[in-house]
């Protein structure tokens, strides 16, 4: 259907967003993403501006809303933003709420895996590869299809590639465990 591949296009531009952060790329590569996606960029706007963060005068510019929110924070909402219904935005696929229960768990049960001390922001990873596990069911393309468009750490492409690694190793479990829930 037509809006199947509109969504999947917003889809697609959500995911470069997410591999130009995980890049470190400059906030203007960042806004040029946001001004081709009207959609993206007024729920940006609209986060930015709720109650919730409550700026002290309106935020209007993309630049200003990615300082805001700061990159961290950008990088999470954008990453199950993912799985909302593009074509509003207001009826997430059932998905929404296990990828999030997902990258929630592996973010708590990352300080008990073995990793390298050296790996920055070890939670964070753990989130994205716990948020990311069910891209191949959202999109209907393989997990290997999908990893190649974004330029992700060796570590995440492993745990959902291969389900290799110690993230690998947690999301083999916790989907067993999923599957156990569903029968």
């Amino acid at each position: 259907s037509a809006t199947n591949g509109k969504a999947d296009m917003t889809r697609l531009k959500l995911l470069k967003l997410l591999s130009l952060i995980e890049g470190d790329a400059s906030t203007s590569d960042l806004e040029d993403i946001f001004r081709e996606e009207s959609k993206l960029s007024y729920s940006l706007l609209r986060l930015v501006n709720s109650a919730a963060m409550s700026p002290r005068s309106p935020i209007t510019s993309f630049g200003q809303a990615i300082n805001l929110l700061g990159r961290r924070q950008l990088q999470r909402w954008l990453q199950l933003l993912v799985y909302s219904d593009p074509n509003n935005g207001q009826h997430p696929t059932p998905l929404l709420p296990k990828a999030a229960a997902r990258g929630r768990l592996l973010e708590l049960l990352c300080s008990r895996l073995p990793l390298d001390p050296a790996l920055e922001h070890p939670q964070d990873m753990a989130f994205m590869i716990g948020t990311f596990s069910l891209l191949d069911v959202l999109l209907k393309m393989a997990m290997s299809d999908i990893l190649n468009q974004l330029p992700l750490p060796e570590l995440a492409r492993q745990a959902l590639d291969d389900h290799a690694g110690p993230f690998g190793e947690l999301l083999s479990a916790l989907a067993d465990e999923l599957c156990l829930e569903e029968e």
